[in-house]
């Protein structure tokens, strides 16, 4: 969440993994409304925008893992 260009940086990554290659994303939720103030602050982009984010890169949308109740497990792979 603290990425400054992040379609840039999920790019390089993309370039970088072998096809097949796998893309795990730990992230805080951030979540208008039910957020703490200092998340809202913080957090730059929602799980949704993460998700498209790294989509647009080239990545596979693999599944989502509730771990920790301020937490979510974002898995993708590289095609």
């Amino acid at each position: 969440h603290h990425l400054e260009y992040p379609k840039a940086y999920m790019r390089s990554l993309f370039l970088s993994l072998r096809p097949a290659g796998t893309l795990v994303l730990v992230d805080m939720k951030r979540v208008e409304g039910e957020s703490s103030p200092r998340v809202l602050r913080h957090v730059r982009a929602g799980e949704v925008t993460v998700i498209d984010e790294v989509e647009q890169a080239g990545f596979v949308f693999q599944s989502k893992t509730e771990l920790l109740e301020e937490n979510y497990y974002l898995h993708f792979r590289r095609p």
